[in-house]
């Protein structure tokens, strides 16, 4: 594995766990204090503002939201997923720019690696619905649903960028160069275990119902090319990027 370790007081596998959790914590926290401070400021110009969006948000009634109560949802997690992806990009800078000359050493194999595993996910979660819709099952993840009520909000360009830029770079960053990491470092585990490992917490935090294996799936193909092509983050990195922007084009009837 990498040697990530910033002092030699630190062993690499306690690096990899004290960055990990201390990245896993923000990833949650970061986002629910902008939030805060947003609900705050929208209170003070409109009071009552922050008891009904906080109910509208637990209901899960997208469509009662105001374009300020939209504005406050997707620039929290814009800014939060922001203000996490620069210091784990500072932190892994020398890693990021190792994986990316030795992606380039071999381009076009790497990036047809890339399209093979876009392809293959498109096909697996392809699979999946077919199969819940074989079991009436015609309803979309409430992850996946938020998304997009967000994108049709006049703050739309703040989830974009966060889906489509930050979430590859931040997700793969976290869950497998640092908890992929962790399980293989600290933990030891065999390279298959840390791969299931990883994808079920990377499931479980977007959908946590029988959508979860449609996450499962797709975290599976990124932990996967991720060990199979020697570790290198780039490939992971490239397959979610082309995953959530295909998505987009869709949603936005760009290729239909």
């Amino acid at each position: 594995m990498d040697d990530l370790r910033i002092s030699k007081r630190v062993s690499n596998a306690n690096f990899y766990l004290i960055t990990f959790i201390v990245g896993f914590i923000a990833f949650f926290l970061i986002r629910e204090i902008i939030m805060l401070v947003l609900m705050i400021a929208f209170e003070i110009r409109d009071p009552g503002f922050a008891v009904s969006f906080a109910s509208l948000l637990e209901q899960g009634n997208f469509l009662g939201f105001t374009p300020n109560m939209w504005t406050a949802l997707n620039l929290s997690q814009f800014l939060g997923n922001l203000l996490l992806t620069i210091p784990l990009v500072i932190i892994l800078w020398k890693v990021i720019v190792r994986d990316f000359k030795l992606f380039k050493t071999e381009l076009w194999h790497n990036l047809g690696v890339i399209g093979f595993g876009f392809i293959l996910m498109l096909f697996g979660q392809n699979l999946l619905s077919r199969i819940y819709q074989y079991f009436g099952i015609v309803d979309e993840s409430a992850n996946q649903e938020l998304i997009m009520y967000a994108l049709e909000a006049d703050s739309s360009i703040f989830i974009l960028l966060s889906v489509v830029i930050l979430a590859p770079l931040l997700e793969e960053l976290l869950f497998r160069q640092l908890f992929f990491g962790l399980l293989e470092e600290k933990f030891k585990f065999p390279k298959v275990v840390a791969l299931l490992i990883s994808a079920a917490v990377f499931a479980a935090l977007h959908a946590y119902d029988i959508f979860f294996f449609q996450y499962f799936f797709m975290a599976l193909i990124l932990a996967g090319s991720y060990s199979l092509f020697k570790n290198n983050i780039i490939i992971p990195i490239g397959i979610h990027f082309l995953n959530n922007a295909v998505i987009l084009l869709y949603v936005f009837d760009i290729i239909g």
